[in-house]
């Protein structure tokens, strides 16, 4: 019995660490992905083409335009 004790906590223990590790993975990956006030202001300048806007920050969700029709 207790053997079997002893190999169900082990058990648990291991999968709950690499759990733990997984989702900290995740997190760091999320925050290096965050746009930033920071970012922004060192990797934008006003008339970059919009191809460089998207390799410094990535591909935008929204994409609208103004009275002007331009893209904003």
């Amino acid at each position: 019995m207790q053997k079997i004790c002893c190999l169900f906590l082990s058990l648990l223990f291991l999968f709950g660490c690499s759990t733990a590790g997984s989702h900290s993975k995740s997190v760091k990956s999320d925050a290096a992905d965050r746009i930033t006030v920071g970012k922004v202001q060192r990797e934008i300048r006003i008339g970059m083409p919009s191809s460089q806007v998207i390799e410094a920050l990535g591909s935008p969700n929204i994409v609208s335009t103004d009275e002007n029709r331009l893209e904003v």
